[in-house]
């Protein structure tokens, strides 16, 4: 035994450059208990010596049993955490439509799911708000009982084939927008992750997903009865030509570009009066311009506060043109003259809309019910002017559906509206 212990210190001594085995406290080799791993470990002293005399460079220590189980359990470890993520990131993009997750699939279902997504995201139906200026002039016309031979039924589905038409094409155009914007989307902080720009829609997708809605937009009005359809079918289509014109010239221009924004929305209001043959105000047709270039004029105001000077620039070259100081007057002028539209609008219908309260010598207690619409419309409007200055949106759109004050808002104003028209008619 001493003998022995001896030689392997001499061996010790003869190799000093040899690695030391890290596991021989724990290592079944050389306790008797697998003499064939003893012998392979021997074998690879032998190999290492005839190297070293050979000069070759020094060989790496082979992995023993222990470490390779070990790194077998570290890649399996990796793997776990690895699907895991992944399952957590799909639950998330199932709760944000703004997430893109690749959990890759072998039957690239969740690519389709993106994709699917994607193209829902990239329609912007949470825009298919502005489909309600279509029922605007129909509305009023039903409570002055003009639409009485029409029949409730009939109505509401015209009004709900008016309503996508108009919905359907400017998801169409919207589309186009994107494709126009992409590079310039990318380094907008909110636009960025639109489906285009983020790489979630392909361009070739986007074009194929935009002509489809465009047609079947205009398909829509040919289903209006009679005549009227022809009326409808032009206006959806100079909606589209007019957002078209406004993608490739009026939007770097001054001005202009807020007045085609503005023009979409009268066109929604003639539309809407036109697929039941209506006549619009011309009140209604300035509250209408006047509220829509509100929005828009608005909308860069809130861009400029939220983004600054120097990035809004780079995100709308038409943002060059304008400074906070004209943007604050312009969307001051408008929003007044849009509560003077609207309130001259209410006066005119006095006459129409009042109800008789109590009979008496001078003439008996009217009320005109629309006057009450007049106070949630200036609460939601002051209100949109407030934040859009704060800096806290950059889209009036966007703020409409967020903050609880606008929101309410415009619920008290549609449901005061038609039950003044109702309690009139």
């Amino acid at each position: 035994m001493g003998g022995r212990m001896g030689h392997e210190k001499n061996e010790e001594k003869k190799d000093p450059l040899r690695p030391p085995n890290r596991f021989a406290a724990t290592s079944p080799v050389g306790t008797g208990e697998e003499p064939d791993k003893e012998k392979r470990g021997n074998k690879k002293d032998e190999d290492w010596k005839e190297k070293e005399k050979s000069g070759s460079p020094h060989p790496s220590p082979l992995p023993s049993e222990w470490e390779r189980e070990e790194e077998r359990g570290r890649e399996e470890l990796m793997r776990t955490v690895e699907w895991w993520g992944a399952l957590c990131r799909c639950g998330d993009a199932m709760s944000d439509a703004d997430t893109t997750v690749n959990t890759g699939t072998a039957d690239g279902g969740s690519d389709q799911r993106g994709l699917v997504g994607g193209l829902i995201k990239l329609a912007r139906p949470h825009q298919w708000v502005k489909g309600v200026f279509v029922l605007a002039g129909p509305a009023f016309a039903y409570g002055d009982g003009k639409l009485d031979e029409l029949g409730l039924a009939q109505l509401v589905g015209t009004m709900a084939v008016v309503f996508f038409a108009f919905c359907l094409s400017a998801s169409g155009c919207y589309v186009f927008n994107d494709l126009g914007d992409v590079e310039v989307d990318r380094a907008h902080p909110r636009k960025c992750k639109r489906p285009i720009a983020s790489g979630r829609v392909s361009e070739g997708q986007a074009k194929v997903f935009g002509v489809a809605l465009l047609i079947i937009g205009l398909g829509l009005g040919f289903l209006i009865p009679g005549d009227l359809k022809w009326w409808v079918v032009g206006l959806v289509g100079a909606y589209i030509a007019n957002v078209m014109v406004y993608t490739a010239v009026f939007k770097h221009m001054v001005i202009l570009d807020v007045l085609s924004l503005s023009s979409g929305f009268v066109i929604r209001v003639l539309g809407g009066c036109a697929a039941v043959a209506v006549t619009p105000s011309t009140w209604l047709l300035n509250a209408t311009l006047f509220l829509s270039m509100f929005l828009a004029f608005g909308k860069r105001l809130g861009e400029r506060r939220v983004m600054g000077d120097a990035d809004v620039a780079s995100a709308r070259e038409v943002q060059q043109r304008y400074s906070d100081q004209i943007l604050r007057m312009l969307v001051v002028v408008v929003g007044v003259a849009t509560l003077l539209t609207y309130t001259g609008y209410v006066q005119s219908r006095e006459h129409d809309l009042s109800v008789m309260l109590a009979a008496g010598v001078g003439g008996g207690f009217a009320f005109n019910l629309l006057w009450v619409t007049v106070m949630p419309a200036m609460l939601g409007l002051l209100r949109t002017i407030t934040l859009i200055m704060d800096g806290k949106y950059d889209d009036p759109t966007e703020l409409a559906m967020k903050d609880p004050v606008v929101r309410w808002s415009g619920v008290a104003f549609v449901g005061l509206t038609v039950g003044a028209v109702m309690l009139a008619g």
